[in-house]
């Protein structure tokens, strides 16, 4: 799971690429190219799909909360740039053999255990089957002993380990946090480049979290902590932003009253 705790850092190296002085974007570009070819070499598919994912998320968001015409300019070029670099670095992995034999092998959309009645996917039907049968749950850690992996998919863990009433309370809590935190990227905070990275990186955790088992992961529990603990500390901002809205209200119903 090395790919999937390395976003996080990378998406931080990406923001102080977008926002630092060309100094610090520097150091933190040499961060992001290092740390994308660790993920590339953890030969994950999830994690590949998600440090593309969580990126164009990360540079998306920017785009739209960025005021300046200036920074809006600079971030498409460094996304232009950024992709022609990562398809150089792939090119020059890919001149090793053994890195291109792994990378075809792992690139397949269909592995052995994959496919079939009991592959990843036809488990999450038979375990979906069997989490409407049993309301309770069949108990932590049990599903692998009905079949050969575990289920793969967090959520459908979360009905089968605890119930139904844990399931409900894992996927309220993930999509609370997904709508709440939504809300705060665009409130204009000191520390927006900050949690503009560290929400994207668990919006793409959310995501992968239907491919794999992510509630055993610590730096998932970090994400969920730290994006609460940002959206507790910037509600003054968001106050703050609030108040002109209603303060401006007053004036321009009398202004439509007399013009009436």
């Amino acid at each position: 799971m090395l790919g999937a705790f390395l976003i996080l850092p990378a998406m931080l190296a990406l923001q102080r690429v977008l926002n630092g002085r060309f100094a610090d974007a520097t150091r933190a570009a040499l961060l992001l190219a290092l740390i994308a070819i660790a993920v590339l070499l953890t030969f994950s598919r999830a994690a590949w799909g998600q440090f593309a994912f969580t990126a164009a998320l990360v540079m998306l968001l920017t785009l739209i909360t960025s005021r300046s015409p200036n920074e809006r300019m600079r971030i498409a070029l460094i996304a232009i740039l950024g992709v022609l670099v990562m398809a150089l670095m792939l090119a020059a992995l890919l001149s090793l053999d053994r890195v291109a034999e792994l990378f075809k092998e792992r690139a397949s959309l269909e592995q052995s255990y994959d496919v079939g009645h009991l592959g990843r996917f036809g488990r999450h039907l038979l375990g979906a089957q069997i989490a409407l049968d049993q309301p309770f749950g069949i108990g932590p850690l049990q599903f692998h002993k009905i079949f050969p992996e575990d289920p793969h998919n967090t959520y459908l863990n979360s009905f089968l380990s605890g119930g139904w009433l844990s399931g409900l309370v894992y996927l309220t809590m993930t999509l609370t946090t997904l709508i709440l935190g939504f809300r705060f990227v665009f409130i204009d905070t000191p520390w927006r480049p900050t949690y503009l990275a560290i929400y994207c990186a668990f919006v793409g955790t959310a995501a992968e979290s239907v491919l794999i088992d992510s509630d055993h992961w610590r730096h998932y529990f970090l994400l969920l902590g730290v994006i609460w603990g940002l959206m507790a500390v910037s509600r003054p901002y968001l106050r703050r932003a609030s108040v002109p809205a209603r303060a401006a209200s007053p004036p321009a119903l009398a202004q439509a009253s007399r013009a009436a």
